[in-house]
């Protein structure tokens, strides 16, 4: 190695320890704010990107509040507009046992209904009918 050649850790330290003839106090500050500018650039450079982090998070976070109050909106909505869940612990009360009775008297026309035209189709529709008839009852249970 050369004698006169400065390392960068002798770079570092304060310009009273430079060899003397290695590099001349202009060099050497030179070299510092080099050294300076470099770093900021740096520095710069890496707070950009943080930046740049923080707010792709800021606009995630105000995406999810916007969703979590539509959701929030929708949910009200909805419990207003739909009806009272029936009794969990299975007892009904008089709104639903008649609901009941009158879907039953429903279906009860229907099905007298449904017979009285079967009755009166000819016999070979009858049995295409019954036949029809059991395959939905089949596929329905």
């Amino acid at each position: 190695m050369l004698e006169n050649q400065v390392t960068l850790r002798e770079l570092r330290g304060p310009m009273s320890n430079l060899p003397r003839g290695a590099v001349g106090e202009s060099e050497y500050l030179n070299d510092i704010v080099e050294l300076q500018r470099s770093e900021l650039t740096r520095l710069l450079r890496e707070n950009k990107r943080l930046n740049d982090r923080i707010d792709e998070l800021i606009k995630l976070q105000h995406r999810d509040q916007t969703l979590r109050r539509q959701l929030q909106e929708t949910l009200d909505r909805l419990a207003t507009t739909m009806p009272a869940p029936a009794p969990q612990n299975g007892t009904y009360t008089a709104e639903l046992e008649a609901r009941m009775r009158q879907t039953e008297t429903r279906f009860n026309a229907l099905r007298t209904g449904v017979a009285k035209l079967v009755s009166s189709l000819p016999p070979d529709l009858q049995v295409q009918a019954a036949r029809a008839a059991r395959a939905a009852h089949e596929n329905s249970s």
